[in-house]
Formats: structure tokens, C-alpha cells, sequence
């Protein structure tokens, strides 16, 4: 995802790399810009033990500006992503990764919904906040 002329001489860009059986699944592409894509493809959840129910799967990859970006700079990328997971349907398994170049360290306890409570001591940067 990005624009072709940059792409095209391996400047910037992000991508999914997708399996054959993956592949199979594609339902829909959905490429940004040089920092923002996302796939959304066919598949199964097990809900029970004896029970899969069809589920899509919405992959984001990402690749966020670094923290001595201009403000304007990263409010537009955090915009962006926040539209791209509207597009994800209230039934769809969302995956986001990628490069955030954030650190958020030990979350609060009123934080932990958001990641876990496996962080590591760090000081959160302004992109941490951002990212959370």
C-alpha cells in the first residue's frame, strides 16, 4: 500500500504477506496509504467445543510515524487508522500490528483492558499515548 511511484522504487510502503490457504480467504484489500492497510478474509472461529461459527478476520498492518514527527503529522496517520477500523464489521476478529514506534510501559490498572499486564518499565512517549 502507498503510493506506486515510491513503491515502485522500494521507498515506503506497508503490505500483508498472505499463505496460499490465506490467499484463498481474501475477501477484500483495502490499501491506505504508504503507512496504513488492511485485509479482511474468510474464515471460522471456534466458539465451542463442538461448534465453529463463520467469522471474517480483519488484519490491519500499520506503520506509524516516529515520535519527533510533527503533530499534525501523527494525528493524521492516528485519524486514518481510526477510520480504517470502522470498516472492520462488528462480527470480524481485528487483528492491528505492526510498527507503532511507541512505548507505553506498565499499564495501570485501569489500563490493563486495553493490552495486558506483560508490560515492560519504560517511559511512556507521546506515541504510547496515542497507540493506548
Amino acid at each position: 500500500s502507498g503510493s506506486p511511484d515510491s513503491a515502485s522504487r522500494g521507498l515506503a510502503g506497508v503490505g500483508i504477506a498472505l499463505s496460499p490457504r490465506a490467499e484463498l480467504a481474501l475477501l477484500e484489500w483495502i490499501p491506505i496509504d504508504s503507512r496504513l492497510c488492511a485485509v479482511r478474509l474468510n474464515g471460522t472461529v471456534r466458539t465451542r467445543k463442538d461448534r465453529d461459527t463463520r467469522r471474517c478476520l480483519f488484519v490491519v498492518s500499520a506503520y506509524s510515524p516516529t515520535d519527533c514527527s510533527s503533530d499534525d503529522v501523527k494525528d493524521e496517520f492516528y485519524r486514518k487508522l481510526s477510520d480504517l477500523l470502522r470498516k472492520a464489521k462488528r462480527s470480524d476478529v481485528v487483528i492491528v500490528a505492526g510498527d507503532f514506534n511507541a512505548q507505553i510501559g506498565k499499564l495501570s490498572e485501569r489500563e490493563r483492558h486495553l493490552s495486558g499486564s506483560y508490560g515492560v518499565v519504560a517511559q511512556r512517549t507521546d506515541n504510547g499515548d496515542r497507540l493506548l
